[in-house]
Order: structure tokens, then sequence, then C-alpha cells
């Protein structure tokens, strides 16, 4: 079974100290909900500058802690095999966690926790699409690329494996699991580029063979002989 990330939410922050200080003039209901904030709101300023308002952060930090929580639920559901709850419950933490860039590498435990759901169901087209989203906020996230190298074998696509278990041993080399899947894949890879190679060749012979018979010749009279140390072959004729 995929190992799940387990991370420690934090939900120490003190509200009063983000709350904004009250201003002699306060602000009417319509400036105190930054949901309802737009450009006219405050004519004259900056929109943008806005997104740094006390009230917004504190927004974006509850909204963080309910997907951290949304997460260990998640967690939970996965331990008890109830994969698809567990992938419900993931998306809806990935509904929550805010867009900003300090919570990328929240949104690749997420993604990459849908993942390992995906994988124990056996949909693995989905587990690269939610390896891939997690790479895509934290690129040397190693549990999404093992995770994504998993689904590429069990799609037969040994090369793209083999180029996500390359990408952990060049993170952390001292992954032992990871040196391991390098070593079975390489040689997998290896054997199936060379049954690949004499597949080709022996279409070749058969083409050739059709090819040199209208000359009363076929590939018999030629004979290949490989380089061991390029791997390349040189042919020579024989009557």
């Amino acid at each position: 079974m995929p190992e799940i990330e387990v991370l420690e939410s934090s939900s120490d922050e003190d509200d009063s100290v983000l709350a904004p200080e009250k201003d002699e003039n306060d602000m009417d209901s319509t400036r105190s909900n930054p949901a309802s904030w737009t450009d006219e709101t405050f004519p004259g300023r900056n929109f943008d500058v806005l997104i740094n308002h006390p009230c917004a952060v504190r927004i974006v930090i509850r909204n963080a802690e309910t997907a951290a929580k949304l997460k260990e639920q998640g967690n939970e559901e996965y331990k008890s095999k109830n994969y698809l709850n567990a992938i419900d419950i993931y998306s809806d933490a990935l509904e929550y966690v805010p867009e900003e860039k300090l919570y990328d590498s929240a949104r690749a435990v997420y993604l990459s926790n849908r993942a390992a759901c995906f994988l124990a169901l056996g949909h693995y087209e989905d587990v690269i699409e939610d390896c891939t989203d997690a790479l895509e906020n934290d690129p040397r996230y190693v549990k999404a690329l093992l995770r994504r190298a998993q689904a590429h074998e069990k799609l037969d696509d040994f090369d793209s494996a083999l180029a996500d278990v390359n990408k952990v041993v060049e993170i952390d080399p001292t992954i032992v699991r990871a040196v391991q899947e390098q070593r079975r894949l390489d040689a997998i890879v290896k054997k199936k580029h060379e049954e690949l190679k004499d597949e080709m060749m022996g279409k070749l012979k058969d083409l050739g063979n059709t090819v040199l018979g209208k000359f009363g010749m076929s590939l018999d009279n030629f004979k290949t002989v490989q380089d061991p140390q390029t791997g390349s072959y040189s042919i020579s004729f024989q009557q």
C-alpha cells in the first residue's frame, strides 16, 4: 500500500494578533468583507495591494487550516481503505488550500495523497495527472515521483518510470528503495530495447529478402558484426 504523507497541522495562530486594528472611521460592511472587494470598493487605490489586508490574511490562514484538517480526515479514510471517500476529502482540501506560493508544498502533498488513492484503485492515468500537478508545485517531491513511476510501470511505460526513479536518485541518492528500483527498471528497459531491436531487425530482414530476392540474393549474403564499444553494426557482403 502506498505511503501517505502526514504533516503536522498548525492551528495555534492567535486571531487577536491577526485581527485589524479599528480605525476611528470604521469601514462599512462592504469594505470589511474581503470577499466582496472590487476595484470600485476603494476608488483611486491599487486593488491588488488590498490582498495584504489583515482580514484577507486571516481568511487565507483559516482556509489553510481547514485544508490541513481535511487532509488528516482523508488520511484516516485512506488507512481504512475507504479510497473513494479519501479522494473526495482530499479534493475538498484542494479547494481550500490557498493559491499563494507559500502553500505550494501543502498542495503537492494533497495531490500526491489523492494519487495514492487512485493508485490503490488502479486508476493509473489519474495517478500520473495528480503526481504531475504535485510536481509542478514541488519539483523535488520524491513521493510524487515514486508514485508516478509506479503508475508508468503499470501502464508498461518503463522508460518514463525509469526517468522518474532516476530523478529521485538524483535528488536523494540515500533512498534505498529508489536505488533498487533504478537498477530493476534499468534492466527491464535494456531488455525491452533489445527485444524491440530484434523485432525491428526481423522485419527489416523480411523486407530485405523480399527486395533482394528479385536479384537472386538474400540477407544471408550479408554478415553483420556489432561493435561492442558503440553498439553499432558493420555489414559485409559474402558471395
